[in-house]
This record gives structure tokens, C-alpha cells and sequence, in this order.
């Protein structure tokens, strides 16, 4: 993962979906979401697209403005949808850091 500091925009978030250390062929996936917990506990939703083509388990998302406006813990889960059935990922954990100040522009 990548270092995250607050207010970024268009970092990259990738993750790779494994079960038992082997990659998720998520090919045939039907939704893929990111889903964010901030510090304060509110949730934000966001499609994820295949890293390559789904079939090494390989997804990202570039956060936009509003995603990373709190310094502190974000909680991150991927969560996919095939016509076999639902499944919602292990958490993952960054710091977001504080940043000195903003430059004017």
C-alpha cells in the first residue's frame, strides 16, 4: 500500500483480493466496491476497476476530493458481487497524516 496523507487526491489505492495466499480470479465479477471508513465512522461507497483484467485478483481506485479529509484511521474493505454468491473482504488499516498547511493557490 502507499503512505496517505490528508486531503490527497488521486492517490492510488490497489488491492489485491486473495483466499488461503491465492490470488481471487474475479473475472466475472458483476460489482466491485471499495468501501471507506473514515475516523469519525462515516462510510463512503466507490466502484473499483480491475488493476489488469480480474483473473490475479488485482483491483484499484484513485481517491477524489472528500475521501481522505481526516487525519487518523481509515478503514478500508473490498466487497464483490458474482452470480455465484457476495463476499466482503479482511479490513485494511492506513494512518492518514496531518499535513503542516495547505499552499494557497
Amino acid at each position: 500500500m502507499t503512505d496517505l496523507q490528508q486531503d490527497d487526491i488521486g492517490t492510488i489505492l490497489r488491492f489485491t483480493v486473495t483466499e488461503n495466499g491465492i490470488p481471487v480470479d474475479m473475472s466475472a465479477a458483476t460489482t466491485k466496491k471499495l468501501l471507506l471508513e473514515k475516523k469519525d465512522k462515516t462510510t463512503v461507497e466507490h466502484d473499483l476497476v480491475y488493476t489488469t483484467d480480474g483473473t490475479d485478483g488485482k483491483v484499484e481506485y484513485v481517491t477524489v476530493l472528500g475521501d481522505l479529509d481526516q487525519k487518523g484511521k481509515l478503514k478500508a474493505q473490498v466487497y464483490l458481487e458474482t452470480t455465484d454468491g457476495k463476499w466482503h473482504t479482511s479490513t485494511y488499516e492506513w494512518d492518514v497524516g496531518a499535513n503542516i498547511a495547505t499552499p494557497a493557490a
